[in-house]
């Protein structure tokens, strides 16, 4: 969800005007206004990712997820962790299309105890590359940590296999049906029929966007 006053928090921490914003990203003036007035759900991913990169807006901030407003300062903010327990990162898991290497194990990442409830190797980290899931805080190149299990409760976030292809997305089920839903408006949700090869491989625990 996007915080509905964040536009004008931007024009006034920036010192711009309308006509200023909508020429930095290149929308007309128009569109500014009605984003001002509160049209902001209509806003297009890429514009609100030019807007954070070009401005160093923290997009995390933007969804109400974070006080911190320059995304610059949102990196260096690490919180002191005691990591203990080594957990395998599988690769890199796409938001839309893409792999999740499942099996193919690259590096370890040190965890805290905390986050896991279990036994270890039921665990395992993917870096996140997209923004079809922007609109539940995972920004592209965010670390997102699994438990692999095999079934999952509507709205959950999982890992999941579907003819050949891996993907991250929400779960939802209806009767029969079963969807796999961006939380980013500009990506269709994907129906999975009877016919389709399809597993769920885990459920999202905790996503970290810079250890």
């Amino acid at each position: 969800m996007i915080e509905n006053n964040f536009i004008n928090q931007i024009l006034y921490y920036e010192n711009l005007s309308a006509s200023e914003l909508a020429t930095i990203i290149d929308v007309n003036k128009s569109t500014i206004h009605r984003w001002i007035n509160g049209d902001i759900e209509n806003i297009k991913m890429d514009k609100l990712l030019d807007l954070a990169t070009k401005l160093d807006v923290n997009p995390i901030w933007m969804m109400g997820k974070s006080d911190v407003y320059r995304f610059s300062d949102y990196q260096k903010n690490k919180t002191s962790r005691i990591f203990d327990k080594p957990v395998a990162i599988a690769g890199s898991g796409s938001c839309g299309l893409g792999d999740l290497n499942e099996g193919v194990i690259t590096e370890w990442q040190d965890t805290p105890m905390q986050w896991l409830n279990g036994n270890p190797d039921e665990y395992f980290w993917a870096i996140a590359n997209g923004d079809s899931m922007i609109g539940s805080g995972i920004i592209d190149g965010s670390m997102l940590l699994f438990k692999m299990q095999k079934n999952l409760n509507n709205g959950d976030i999982g890992a999941f296999h579907l003819n050949g292809e891996d993907y991250i997305k929400k779960f939802e089920k209806k009767g029969n049906t079963i969807l796999l839903i961006s939380t980013n408006l500009d990506y269709d949700p994907i129906i999975v029929t009877k016919d389709d090869d399809f597993r769920i491989i885990a459920k999202l625990i905790k996503q970290v966007t810079d250890f």
